[in-house]
C-alpha cells in the first residue's frame, strides 16, 4: 500500500491524504491499524465485484421499464 512507504518516509497525515485524494481521518485510521495489526491491518478488505454491480444495474434498469417508469 502507497501510504505505508509514505508512513515510513515521515509523511504528514495531511501531506499523505492529499496525496492519495482520501481524507486525513481515513490516514490516522490506516497508521493506527498499522500500529495495532502490522502491515495486515490496512490491506485493502473488500474489493467489489464489477460483475455484480453490472447485474444490479440491469435489475434495476428492468424494474424502472417495467413499471413503466
Amino acid at each position: 500500500m502507497e501510504a505505508v512507504g509514505r508512513f515510513e518516509s515521515g509523511g504528514k497525515n495531511r501531506e499523505i491524504a492529499a496525496a492519495l485524494r482520501v481524507s486525513e481521518r481515513s490516514v490516522e485510521l490506516w497508521r493506527r491499524q498499522r500500529r495495532e495489526r502490522g502491515e495486515a491491518g490496512v490491506r485493502s478488505k473488500h474489493r467489489p465485484d464489477p460483475d455484480q454491480l453490472t447485474r444490479s444495474g440491469r435489475h434495476l434498469t428492468f424494474k424502472f421499464s417495467s413499471n413503466g417508469a
